[in-house]
């Protein structure tokens, strides 16, 4: 009798490339966006992929040499792990009406869900359990994921004087990259108006928690806090910071075309960084590079060059070799 290769859908953090590399310079980990998918979130072409991605026979045999951009950068950088994390955080609860309607149900699929401070929790714990920990890293980011890490790195840092392993998480991450990534307060509400909108058009009446906690415009919120965190104390952390955001309308079921994150909601607000417009690309297509031309491709690989060198080069100083020696006024908390 044949092999049985049929999996559930993978959660957790997930090795894509050079991860097995006990002597690896570092790790770069994947973290996609709302209702997405640990591969399919990366790949140019996710309908060619739809129906076998989530088997074991897709994971041993045709992701090692699938033609994307998580590949391509573990092959230029064959020192460092690439990871995903997978995780759910679906649009729509399961069982709402939303899942009866083909043509919406197929490309905005219902699930479950939890809350951000919630999943940056779950993250923080993977990393732990990995033998990723010690090592530098980087965070590439799609839209939810990068509110979801900076969530993570804003709990972590709440726990820095009374957990080593906090000051492990703070102090080995070298940089983040957002893709698409709503930053600016008030924006947040735009970012969710468009499927608050598709829940009206069909009389939708359940919510998802994801869906009711972006919405939030409280300045009190946390959400609002660790992003003014994230943006007063990166640079002092020495965590460097990259953006891009995209140019073109997305198509939303029901709704029609619609720019998801601007230019001015995908700025992190940190000083010297400037978001990078990815021409021709809309809210999807940012966080999937057709080719290795890419501006968003090489941008990341440069800037994982730059804060993630190999071993025999000498990365960027930490300061007070993460020291943390924490001056009345110097981070800000709130």
């Amino acid at each position: 009798m044949g092999k049985s290769y049929m999996s559930e859908k993978k959660m957790g953090l997930l090795p894509v490339k050079g991860c097995d590399n006990s002597n690896r310079s570092g790790d770069v980990i994947f973290v996609h966006g709302l209702g997405d998918h640990p591969i399919k979130a990366w790949y140019p072409n996710p309908q060619q992929i739809e129906n076998e991605v989530d088997t074991d026979k897709f994971w041993q045999e045709k992701l090692p040499n699938l033609n994307f951009w998580l590949n391509w950068l573990g092959e230029y950088r064959s020192d460092i792990g690439i990871w995903s994390y997978g995780y759910e955080t679906m649009p729509f609860k399961e069982g709402t009406p939303f899942s009866k309607v083909p043509k919406i149900g197929k490309q905005i699929p219902t699930g479950k869900a939890s809350p951000i401070l919630d999943q940056a929790s779950e993250l923080i714990e993977l990393l732990q359990q990995k033998d990723i920990l010690t090592r530098p890293r980087i965070f590439v980011t799609h839209s939810l994921g990068g509110l979801i890490v900076k969530e993570t790195l804003y709990s972590a840092y709440d726990d820095l004087n009374s957990n080593d392993k906090m000051r492990e998480i703070i102090g080995q991450t070298k940089g983040v990259v957002f893709l698409g990534t709503p930053h600016q307060g008030s924006d947040f509400a735009n970012f969710t108006e468009l499927l608050a909108q598709t829940v009206k058009a069909f009389h939708l009446l359940e919510e998802n928690v994801i869906l009711n906690e972006l919405r939030s415009d409280n300045t009190n919120t946390q959400l609002y806090k660790m992003g003014k965190w994230y943006s007063g104390n990166a640079k002092a952390l020495s965590i460097e910071t990259k953006a891009f955001y995209e140019t073109e309308d997305t198509a939303i079921p029901a709704i029609g075309k619609r720019l998801v994150v601007d230019r001015f909601s995908s700025d992190p607000n940190i000083q010297g960084t400037r978001p990078t417009a990815a021409n021709g690309a809309d809210h999807f297509s940012v966080a999937k590079p057709k080719n290795e031309n890419s501006i968003v491709y090489i941008g990341v690989k440069e800037f994982i060059d730059e804060y993630l060198p190999p071993q025999n080069l000498t990365p960027k100083a930490f300061p007070n070799s993460i020291a943390f020696k924490e001056e009345e006024g110097f981070f800000l908390r709130n």
